[in-house]
């Protein structure tokens, strides 16, 4: 996901920009020549694989985050509480800030998508 720090890319998006996106792949999409099957059904599936592709980044973030921390933990105890300078701790502190980072970046995405479906606004 080009909105989060911890999967660093070329080109990001803000969250803002991120909903408008799907917003606009929304109303793109091509409507059924259904009377059952139409834009709310549509929507409704998009929806539903948002929602996975949310919920798995949040576990995959968890992960991180755990890991992170574990390795901050070992560092701290085979140094006896001294600071460590180690490579290793420097990316493991990183990690640990973008994931943070990018857990609250998630929680204002759902947020923001939460709030475009309903028609209200979001001020950041």
């Amino acid at each position: 996901m080009s909105v989060l720090k911890t999967w660093q890319s070329k080109h990001s998006l803000t969250s803002q920009a991120l909903v408008a996106f799907v917003q606009s792949v929304l109303s793109a999409l091509p409507s059924s020549s259904s009377a059952r099957v139409g834009p709310l059904l549509q929507n409704t599936a998009f929806g539903e694989i948002l929602v996975d592709v949310m919920w798995s980044t949040d576990a995959q973030l968890d992960e991180f985050l755990a890991d992170a921390k574990a390795a901050l933990s070992g560092s701290e105890q085979t140094s006896g509480g001294q600071n460590d300078n180690s490579d290793s701790v420097g990316k493991a502190a990183r990690l640990r800030q973008f994931v943070e980072q990018d857990k609250d970046i998630l929680s204002e995405l759902v947020k923001r998508f939460l709030v475009s479906t309903s028609g209200a606004q979001v001020s950041s």
